[in-house]
């Protein structure tokens, strides 16, 4: 009897393409929530957003993203 084992599966450019631009996205995501968090009330109030809007968008995960920021 003879087994065969499966050789390992081979990805293509197009799927690492795609796996980068989540990761970058996600990046990008948590380091606009980074500055978001350390906005002070004057400019929090100049993009019309209050104190407590911007602490709980900071405080969210990465993987907590709007849909059509979905990649």
């Amino acid at each position: 009897m003879q087994f065969v084992i499966s050789s390992a599966r081979r990805f293509s450019p197009v799927s690492f393409g795609a796996l980068f631009t989540v990761i970058a996205n996600r990046a990008s995501l948590a380091r606009q929530r980074r500055a978001l968090g350390k906005l002070d009330a004057h400019l929090l109030n100049d993009i019309g957003i209050s104190a407590e809007q911007a602490r709980l968008e900071a405080q969210k995960s990465v993987w907590d993203a709007p849909e059509n920021w979905r990649a």
